[in-house]
């Protein structure tokens, strides 16, 4: 296996590994393998060591770019255990960074192989939230049942929210787990109520991650984690 220019400076250089060194390999669709360092440019895998099972249900992030912090939240989501993330585009989006998707998958790899995750999650192309919004309408309206498919929008200052707690418990009464969940958090000036609107017609949740108001980045990855564990306990991983 030849390693390029980044796994080689991680191998050497931060890791500190010498020719002959064992390490880990893990290939981004569910395989572990034992590996062994052969020069600085290469490795022979030697043999695999764990098959892992897609996780289920899919947990899918749809986050409004914030100005700052996003490569930080692709690691940790990463971590957390997410499978798709997509980039939107929303009215009160702040940030005027220019499309660095390619910086962004290179983010999802190493933290895929830094916490030795088997499955690398997926980040999609920016596009406008309200188009993105109907498109998911169309494709649960026409392809799978309603209960297979669950969408939450994080959102404050409303009367009688649910919070995703509550709402993830009302699903584990269903007889067969959603095969998606969507969780989508919007920009710092929070979903305009036009979003929000089209977000409920399409059959989108509107849930509250609790009392006080949290910025893009704290909303992502705590609504993240909290679906993530909830998932660990109903299926073990």
């Amino acid at each position: 296996m030849t390693l390029n220019s980044s796994e080689t400076h991680y191998l050497t250089r931060v890791l500190r590994y010498q020719i002959g060194q064992y390490f880990i390999v893990v290939d981004g669709v569910g395989r572990l393998w034992s590996a062994i360092l052969a020069s600085p440019n290469d490795a022979y895998i030697k043999q695999p060591l764990l098959q892992g099972i897609s996780p289920a249900p899919q947990i899918n992030l749809a986050l409004a770019l914030p100005r700052k912090g996003f490569d930080s939240i692709l690691r940790i989501i990463t971590e957390l255990g997410i499978d798709r993330i997509q980039p939107l585009i929303a009215e009160r989006c702040t940030s005027n960074q220019e499309e660095r998707f390619q910086r962004w998958n290179t983010i999802l790899e190493e933290a895929t192989e830094q916490c030795e995750r088997l499955w690398l999650p997926l980040c999609g192309h920016p596009c406008d939230a309200q188009r993105w919004i109907q498109n998911q309408r169309r494709r649960t309206n026409t392809n799978v049942d309603q209960k297979d498919v669950l969408k939450m929008f994080a959102t404050t200052r409303r009367d009688n929210l649910t919070s995703i707690d509550n709402l993830l418990h009302q699903v584990s009464s269903y007889q067969v787990l959603p095969r998606q969940i969507y969780f989508a958090v919007g920009p710092e000036g929070g979903w305009t109520l036009k979003e929000e609107q089209i977000a409920e017609e399409s059959g989108w949740h509107p849930v509250t991650l609790g009392p006080r108001i949290l910025q893009t980045q704290t909303a992502a990855i705590a609504g993240t984690a909290l679906i993530a564990n909830w998932r660990i306990t109903k299926n073990g991983f």
